[in-house]
């Protein structure tokens, strides 16, 4: 569609409309919490090779409270959540989606717009499509106030399910991806905020006081995901090294200062893998600096790495 100056002003128009409401979403912050934490998130449970028909049902706020009190971990508190938007996007009939587009017209000038009637069926649709992804839209940035990781996990999973209806239903498309792209800031700001910075006690550390530096940190993480997809994808290998790269990051950003000895020994053991293999490229090994630049890169890219107080490399 060509974008007319027509068009580019209705479009900022709208921008301004949703940007209009934040005021609102912080004033009532106390009530939103409580609203989302309220709704429901689908237990999808598997029996066997086959998943049971009807998930359980718990609300929001305790799958949070599971996750505050430490009985579920970042990765475990994700993949819950995913399973349910999973279930959910299941739940929505193939044909709602011409429902929901029915509502939509094309001017000649080539702009979408409501329609000034709309059916009964496709406003009830709409109806059910927006409560569903503003719910999961407001739970996913409930979440990323848990940290930097689950914020990448989240927004991606959100965005994921919004995709398929960005022609259906582009209003909402342009609301959900506002909330997310609200959901990252809110969370990066939470994380500036706290000071945090690294802080893994090791051996060998090139950090501030011998703590870890960044370039070990991004090896360690890049070794440890390495290792994980080693017996494919699901293994209980690819979980075990989710959780160890999770802990290793929350140590990393914590602010206090935590031994390597407490963490895991998966990660321990990756890390003193990584120093061997560091020993071995300082003597002329080519084998290894191929190995560990492959890490470091991975390190980088794998989920969102945050630098700042990381001191030495």
């Amino acid at each position: 569609m060509l974008m007319t100056q027509k068009n580019i002003r209705n479009l900022i128009r709208e921008e301004l409309i949703v940007m209009s409401m934040l005021p609102l979403v912080h004033s009532n912050k106390t009530y939103l919490q409580e609203s989302v934490n309220k709704s429901h998130v689908y237990l999808v449970e598997s029996s066997g090779r086959r998943r049971s028909s009807k998930p359980r049902v718990i609300t929001f706020g305790t799958l949070m409270e599971r996750y505050d009190r430490g009985m579920i971990t970042e990765n475990q508190m994700v993949r819950l959540w995913s399973s349910s938007v999973d279930y959910q996007m299941a739940q929505i009939n193939e044909s709602m989606m011409d429902t929901i587009k029915s509502a939509y017209e094309t001017t000649k000038a080539g702009a979408i717009k409501i329609k000034d009637k709309i059916s009964d069926a496709a406003a009830k649709a709409w109806e059910s499509v927006n409560d569903m992804f503003l719910k999961m839209a407001m739970q996913a940035m409930s979440m990323a106030q848990k940290g930097i990781e689950a914020t990448v996990k989240v927004t991606r999973k959100i965005m994921g399910a919004i995709e398929r209806f960005r022609e259906a239903h582009p209003i909402l498309f342009k609301i959900v991806v506002v909330v997310a792209i609200l959901a990252v800031i809110a969370a990066m700001m939470v994380y500036f905020q706290s000071g945090a910075h690294a802080s893994v006690k090791m051996k060998g550390g090139t950090g501030k006081g011998g703590t870890m530096g960044e370039t070990q940190w991004k090896l360690l993480r890049g070794a440890l995901d390495e290792y994980g997809s080693s017996q494919g994808v699901g293994s209980d290998t690819q979980f075990l090294a989710a959780d160890a790269i999770e802990a290793l990051d929350k140590a990393y950003h914590s602010g206090q200062t935590i031994d390597i000895s407490k963490l895991t020994k998966l990660t321990q053991n990756g890390m003193n893998m990584v120093n061997q293999r560091v020993g071995e490229m300082q003597g002329g090994d080519e084998v290894a600096k191929e190995l560990l630049t492959n890490w470091h890169d991975v390190g980088t890219k794998l989920g969102s790495v945050v630098t700042t107080g990381a001191t030495g490399g």
